[in-house]
């Protein structure tokens, strides 16, 4: 029988995830989300270039891009952690940060937009 290597030895179920893992995970979550809020934000600039035929046209396109941008960052970020999960990857720690990134982004739109719709700062 031949030799296998040590982590072939191990059988995925007796691996945990380490406190310097779990770290690395949360600074990882926290750069991605950066980035992804950087690109949420910057949005606002595709509704303000340009005229439009109607006035809500702007806003309406920075919606919809904010949807199309959070929508799809979240299906990638389930996905990955999907398919790492099935075929037992060691990289699940990441594609959890990147799906964690993901939900803390669609929080920050729910929020915004709750915010412009109930118009809180006014009541203030």
């Amino acid at each position: 029988m031949a030799k296998t290597g040590a982590l072939e030895d191990l059988d995925r179920d007796e691996v945990s995830t380490g406190r310097s893992e779990k770290l690395l995970a949360a600074v990882l979550a926290g750069f991605v989300l950066t980035g992804d809020l950087w690109v949420y934000f910057e949005l606002d600039d595709l509704g303000r270039s340009g005229t439009y035929p109607y006035a809500n046209a702007g806003a309406l396109l920075v919606l919809g891009s904010r949807l199309v941008w959070v929508g799809g960052f979240l299906a990638f970020g389930y996905f990955l952690m999907s398919r790492l999960r099935a075929r037992h990857s060691w990289f699940q720690t990441a594609a959890l940060a990147v799906a964690g990134a993901g939900a803390v982004q669609a929080l920050v739109m729910a929020t915004d937009y709750a915010d412009e719709y109930l118009d809180l700062d006014a009541r203030a």
